[in-house]
């Protein structure tokens, strides 16, 4: 992950946290049936652990256009984003097992 880190920091990377209520995960797993039921359920915490986000959007109450539109807006007006320096500074373990 050093190294990983070392590399990215260089380039303008936006960590964005894509959130929505559980119940509207599980409605939407039940309805898609890509899943084996209860993934949601039980992927939800390890997924967002980190919690190193520039930006944080709710796709249950923003549509796929305006949360593009959010974080082209994000990108446009900052110009390093630091979630790549802070993990490798602060020696962040993310776990993705």
């Amino acid at each position: 992950m050093d190294r990983i880190c070392f590399y990215l920091a260089h380039f303008r990377i936006n960590f964005v946290g894509l959130f929505c209520p559980l119940a509207e995960l599980e409605r939407r797993e039940r309805f898609v049936r890509v899943r084996a039921a209860g993934t949601t359920r039980s992927q939800i915490e390890q997924v967002h652990a980190h919690q190193i986000y520039a930006l944080k959007v709710d796709s249950a109450i923003e549509s796929a256009q305006e949360i593009a539109a959010t974080i082209k807006a994000y990108h446009e007006r900052v110009l390093w984003p630091q979630a790549f320096r802070r993990i490798r500074n602060e020696k962040i373990i993310i776990d993705y097992q």
